[in-house]
């Protein structure tokens, strides 16, 4: 059993993580609260479904219903009256199940979340009896996942496990059954692989402890976490078509290196590009030629590694958004911007770190807990920190590196005609 602490990068909060000699990993980050969350990670999810589309995202709604027919997991019945929230969500590389509640209550709902995900137990029945939910839920999503798996099968041709939408299709979500699902979780939903992360009212030692007791006796695999290799995009230029739209969507898309000095230059610079009344697109898409509403960017989470910009307008005016948005680009990389705004994106940057320092952000302590652990990123540096030294000049200079025609995409959405 190995224990470390980490003092900076998480913010306020001092982390503490223990893994133990099965391998689990165990989490805290205590804050002056009543409150507590507390979830359970496993580092697989739709990339690991294999032939069968939708598997991963299935065993989630088998695993948090449980051997019940009301929708309610046996282990969830004594903490409702108390107030318990619990949740469970499948992305493309995990599984996760979370509990919130009093930190007094914590106890009951560690016990409550190693049933749900290390004890599961379902039927036949049950698994058909959840399959027209799953259905209805595929179908409500279906324009947008199927958008979704379009780019990916652009971006990213090289990995096929990407091309399918998390939920699945209606084919395969019809031919999912008990025996694949068993599969899957004797693959992937292993002790071993485990993360246990608890931010709130509660000690390391408490969290620690109660970790180690509801998991004596469970069977362990050797299988430890592999740390996937980020996904850049591949750059190309496309065109999809949205019958819910009558006017037309803009995306660029630049591929970035998974290094985290750059991805704090270039969200500096998105921020530039898009943040505010003074930022350069905004301030030349719609202060200036009234062609948008408005104009947005963001780094990608783990497992992409890229920064995307989008904007809506209308049909005719598509080809000119996409010419001035890269003239502002341009304008970034060669340093010509208003020291204004380069202040004003400083001063906001203090302003997040007090916020950050007198909230008590539970859930923002967790999904970047759970981040670093899936990337195995540990370097323990304050970020904040590092963005308030950073200069204008460096963020120019990354941008003129990495914000390039051979590194972008150019995607239009467009109604049908």
């Amino acid at each position: 059993m190995r224990t470390y602490i980490y003092n900076k990068k998480f913010g306020k909060s001092v982390v503490h993580r223990t893994v133990l000699d099965n391998g689990v990993n165990v989490f805290t980050a205590p804050l002056q609260s009543s409150m507590v969350t507390v979830e359970v990670v496993f580092p697989s999810g739709s990339c690991e479904d294999g032939e069968y589309p939708g598997t991963a995202h299935y065993l989630e709604h088998m695993l948090m219903k449980g051997p019940n027919d009301d929708g309610v997991h046996p282990a969830m019945l004594p903490l409702l009256p108390l107030g318990v929230v619990g949740g469970a969500s499948t992305s493309l590389i995990k599984i996760d199940f979370s509990l919130s509640g009093l930190a007094s209550d914590f106890e009951l709902m560690m016990q409550a979340l190693s049933k749900i995900s290390l004890l599961p137990s379902f039927t036949k029945k049950q698994v058909e009896r959840e399959r027209g939910v799953i259905i209805q839920e595929a179908m409500e999503d279906a324009r947008d996942d199927a958008y979704i798996a379009w780019f990916h099968r652009r971006a990213f041709p090289q990995d096929v496990s990407l091309h399918q939408p998390i939920i699945g299709n209606l084919e395969s979500i019809n031919k999912i059954d008990i025996d694949i699902l068993h599969d899957y979780m004797k693959r992937e939903i292993v002790l071993s692989r485990a993360a246990f992360i608890a931010s709130g009212g509660v000690s390391h030692e408490e969290h620690l402890n109660l970790v180690i007791k509801q998991t004596e006796g469970l069977s362990t695999s050797s299988y430890r976490v592999t740390h996937r290799t980020p996904y850049g995009s591949i750059p190309f230029c496309g065109e999809y078509t949205d019958s819910r739209i009558d006017y037309a969507k803009v995306h660029l898309i630049f591929s970035l290196p998974h290094n985290i000095r750059v991805k704090r230059l270039l969200n500096l610079a998105s921020d530039m590009l898009t943040d505010g009344r003074w930022s350069i697109l905004f301030s030349k898409l719609r202060n200036e030629h009234r062609l948008v509403y408005g104009v947005e960017s963001k780094i990608s989470n783990y497992p992409f590694s890229f920064l995307g910009i989008e904007t809506q307008c209308a049909v005719t005016d598509i080809d000119k958004v996409i010419n001035l948005m890269l003239e502002g680009i341009e304008q970034l990389k060669k340093c010509q911007i208003p020291q204004k705004l380069f202040d004003l994106i400083m001063v906001k940057r203090r302003m997040s770190l007090l916020l950050r320092d007198e909230e008590v952000d539970r859930y923002g302590q967790i999904d970047w807990i759970q981040d670093v652990w899936l990337q195995n990123d540990y370097e323990d540096i304050d970020l904040g920190e590092l963005d308030l030294s950073t200069t204008l000049q460096e963020i120019a200079d990354a941008a003129k590196k990495y914000l390039t025609p051979e590194n972008m995409s150019i995607v239009k959405v467009l109604p049908e005609t």
